[in-house]
């Protein structure tokens, strides 16, 4: 709440009311760096979560299994840190002029969110023996946590692989009639962005 609250101070040209959308893309973030916290000062530092046995350098030693496993919740925590840094590097809430990075819809961030976390997820489940070091069960190799996060992981991409080809071919459709009707205008100047499920001509 602190960090969306930062975000969306209110200025002499922002107003509080702004759509489920961007609001998504606001709060994403802090959610990433809410769910390291949790995964470090909750899962890690009372090792309710352990990972498989291994023998790899940084792998630790378990007094209620008596033996040396995967971190596996630490991995939780730094996969949430490396998620929120990438949505606050590559997608800053303003894009401006001197980067080419910027999200290119509302709601883009969120999805970008989803799909990190889902991939993370579903990868790290592999070397996660369980809660308290009970194996969970598994379906066709997967287990049902598996099976969630994969599902949510396509759908994730599906949609964004469908906002992302409509804009392009609305947009350009768009931007073809516009200078067909006034040659004059050049195309860097016409802009075209996804709000609320609309397609929307924005001046540059």
């Amino acid at each position: 709440l602190i960090y969306t609250s930062f975000v969306m101070k209110k200025d002499k040209k922002t107003s509080y009311s702004v759509s489920f959308a961007k609001f998504s893309d606001i709060l994403v973030p802090a959610a990433a760096l809410d769910i390291f916290i949790y995964r470090l000062f909750g899962c890690f530092i009372f090792g309710d979560i352990i990972g498989n046995t291994t023998l790899v350098p940084w792998a630790l030693y378990y007094l209620k299994t008596r033996e040396i496993k995967h971190p596996v919740a630490l991995y939780f925590a730094l996969s949430a840190l490396v998620i929120f840094l990438i949505l606050r590097l590559l997608f800053s809430y303003k894009k401006t002029a001197k980067t080419k990075f910027g999200k290119k819809f509302d709601g883009e961030i969120a999805l970008w969110f989803l799909l990190l976390y889902y991939l993370s997820m579903f990868l790290l489940e592999f070397i996660n023996q369980g809660h308290n070091g009970v194996i969970a069960a598994r379906y066709f190799g997967l287990s049902f946590i598996q099976w969630l996060y994969l599902v949510g992981l396509l759908s994730s991409l599906f949609y964004y692989s469908y906002i992302c080809f409509i804009t392009l071919v609305i947009s350009t459709y768009i931007s073809t009639n516009i200078r067909s009707a006034n040659p004059a205008i050049p195309k860097s100047s016409i802009k075209v962005t996804f709000v609320r499920g609309t397609l929307r001509k924005v001046p540059r």
